[in-house]
């Protein structure tokens, strides 16, 4: 990730920004040698600093002309068909059994009674997001103009082409190897969590697979996946059925990630299973029949136990759909095989 100069009002803005934050000006895209890392203008047909003609990797840019949807699969004024089917099913079941619940609390204790339960499990649900958000708040570096403005720069330029309304506050952590990010609301305002280790990813050169991480968990704030849990939260405790909408809430962000993100969407999967070191020597059709070869009632029932789907999975949901883009390199460079040896 680098930063370069806004050619309309000379800001500072992150390379992989789609507009500017401070004027709104499109950000012209720039490409990466995959040789020596030098970011260029993409109207040149070979690196500056080296000179190298091939191998370069264009960052996502979005024209309000032109657009790559892969296919008919998320096209721009109709984002609804990137929501994974599954998602709206399992919600309108959750809504019912919530209502169902809901009004059961009424007739059994009465209606003060019941009252007084709901108030009782609304508090208990506040204090929790509270006790969630302060200890964020005094731990966590929040990204701003000035703290990590590349970060923040990537974020308002997804948000903007995201059509959200306004832009999350993001907060990173250290996760202590853990390869993670998170979204979550509280009183209003939304927040997106990433974990340290994946934000390091964004200065080793992996900065599409970053930028992948958080479209998907912006895409959960478009799709207000949290604060539905939290009104809905009788429905989401029920055995299998809130793991269940929260797997398809995954495959929707993935779908989300990868329309925002085409070039990221691959090392955004690989590095939660590999690791940021090995992620990119993982064969991705190798991993993707892994899932396919390896399957099995434990294997099936692990998976329906949890809320997200398994990242073979997720990665073969992607390429079913034509939003899995082909990588521009398909084998580790030898200063990377060093640094994997040192």
């Amino acid at each position: 990730m680098t930063i370069i100069q806004c050619s309309k009002c000379g800001s500072d803005v992150s390379n992989v920004a789609g507009t500017c934050s401070r004027c709104g000006a499109d950000i012209e895209p720039q490409v990466r040698c995959t040789d020596c890392g030098q970011h260029f203008d993409s109207s040149l047909s070979s690196c500056p600093a080296c000179g190298c003609p091939v191998a370069v990797s264009q960052p996502h840019n979005v024209s309000e002309e032109t657009y790559n949807p892969r296919g008919t699969l998320g096209q721009r004024g109709d984002m609804e068909s990137l929501v994974h089917p599954k998602e709206k099913l399992y919600f309108a079941i959750t809504v019912v059994v919530s209502v169902l619940l809901y009004l059961s609390v009424f007739f059994i204790f009465g209606f003060f009674a019941g009252i007084g339960y709901l108030v009782s499990l609304a508090a208990f649900i506040l204090v929790g997001q509270g006790l969630f958000h302060g200890n964020l708040k005094g731990n966590a570096v929040q990204v701003s103009e000035r703290q990590l403005p590349d970060i923040h720069q990537l974020t308002v330029g997804l948000s903007r082409e995201m059509g959200l309304r306004q832009v999350p506050e993001v907060y990173i952590v250290q996760s202590g190897g853990v390869l993670n990010a998170l979204a979550s609301w509280f009183f209003g305002k939304d927040f997106v969590v990433i974990y340290s280790d994946v934000l390091e990813l964004a200065y080793e050169n992996g900065e599409p697979a970053v930028a992948f991480v958080l479209a998907h968990e912006l895409a959960h704030v478009k799709r207000k996946h949290v604060i539905l849990r939290l009104l809905f939260f009788p429905g989401m405790v029920m055995p299998f059925l809130g793991k269940a909408y929260s797997r398809a809430c995954e495959y929707t962000c993935d779908r989300f990630g990868a329309h925002w993100r085409p070039d990221g969407a691959r090392d955004g999967l690989r590095v939660p299973a590999a690791g940021k070191r090995l992620y990119t020597r993982v064969d991705i059709e190798e991993f993707r029949t892994q899932g396919i070869r390896d399957r099995g009632f434990w294997t099936w029932f692990a998976e329906i136990l949890s809320t997200h789907p398994y990242l073979s999975n997720r990665l073969t949901a992607l390429q079913e759909h034509g939003l899995l883009e082909q990588p521009t390199t398909s084998q580790t460079s030898m200063s990377d095989t060093r640094q994997l040896s040192a």
